[in-house]
């Protein structure tokens, strides 16, 4: 399909409020954020962060995308190895890690 649109693809990260909103009593607990489709635009991914956590939102036109759950599916297991990494771990891994890390590099 011929795109009518300069690209085919938009990504925007979007800071949010870091404090929790309220509307009449209720906390929202999570903010979900949508790119619009034009025309040929294949698929649209936001990131907003809100109160310490981070909401995804993609929108695809299944024309331009047909696969875009597969696309989804690898982005969701690709952040959840980062999460992992980035995790702190706890004194005990930390000081295993080191000392492997320290006894194969004299090895």
């Amino acid at each position: 399909q011929s795109a009518t649109t300069p690209a085919h693809l938009i990504v925007t990260n979007v800071p949010g409020p870091q404090q929790s909103l309220y509307c009449r009593g209720a906390r929202l607990r999570a903010l979900y954020p949508q790119v619009p489709l034009m025309k040929g635009l294949g698929m649209g991914i936001a990131l907003m962060s809100y109160n310490g956590s981070m909401g995804w939102g993609f929108n695809s036109d299944p024309e331009v995308v047909p696969d875009a759950d597969v696309f989804v599916q690898k982005i969701q297991e690709s952040f959840e190895r980062i999460r992992k990494l980035a995790t702190p771990k706890t004194s005990k891994e930390s000081q295993t890690w080191r000392a492997a890390t320290t006894s194969s590099s004299n090895g």
